[in-house]
């Protein structure tokens, strides 16, 4: 739901806390949080990344997205768009589904790209290798305990979209929405999930080494 956002995280100035809140309270910062427990269709996910008025950008014509409800006084795709400064989280995509991926944006920027496997398509041996990674069992435990969902595990869509005061909730979740899969795709999609699994590549010495050498060739 819309509601100031109080993230320290989010304060560029560096400022403490108490002022950053003043702030966007003066002008009028908040957020808005969308949680799901189904996939987005990577096609039409992909036309609202391409419709998003990043500066500099052009416009894509979102009329094949499929039926939504603008908001009040009929705003089209970039009047609702263009008030997120910034936005975050992770999301589920069909196309690649045993993977999460990170969705940023903030300035000229935004990318959603994929991460890591989520938690609930790793096999027994695999999660037994993973949580043998320092710290990663802590994390497992964490995510079991604040994320799971008795279906789905923990793929989710998580994102947080931070804007100013233009930004409706009403007018950005049905545009959200109707990048979700459909109850007939869905179908189909737990249908297609039933073939696939997530390699053991990464869960052996090799995979591991291969890893953190991909992680050192980023940090140079």
């Amino acid at each position: 739901s819309g509601a100031t956002c109080r993230d320290p995280s989010h304060n560029p100035s560096g400022n403490d806390g108490a002022s950053q809140n003043r702030a966007w309270e003066r002008f009028g910062i908040h957020s808005v949080v969308f949680q799901r427990r189904r996939p987005f269709h990577g096609e039409r996910l992909r036309r609202l990344l391409e419709a998003w008025p990043i500066p500099g950008g052009n416009a894509f014509d979102l009329d094949a997205l499929g039926p939504w409800s603008p908001g009040e006084g009929g705003k089209d795709v970039e009047d609702i768009l263009r008030p997120v400064l910034r936005s975050k989280g992770f999301c589920w995509v069909d196309q690649e589904p045993l993977r999460q991926h990170v969705w940023s944006h903030a300035g000229k920027t935004l990318a959603v790209r994929p991460a890591d496997w989520w938690w609930a398509v790793l096999g027994e041996e695999q999660l037994r290798f993973k949580v043998g990674y320092p710290g990663v069992e802590a994390e497992y435990r964490n995510v079991k305990r604040e994320k799971w969902h008795r279906d789905v595990g923990d793929r989710r869509q998580e994102l947080v979209f931070i804007g100013g005061p233009a930004l409706r909730e009403q007018d950005l979740v049905p545009l959200l929405e109707a990048c979700l899969l459909t109850d007939d795709e869905l179908g189909e999609f737990w249908e297609r999930m039933r073939h696939l699994e997530v390699p053991n590549d990464d869960f052996d010495m090799n995979g591991l080494l291969k890893k953190l050498g991909a992680s050192q060739e980023r940090a140079d």
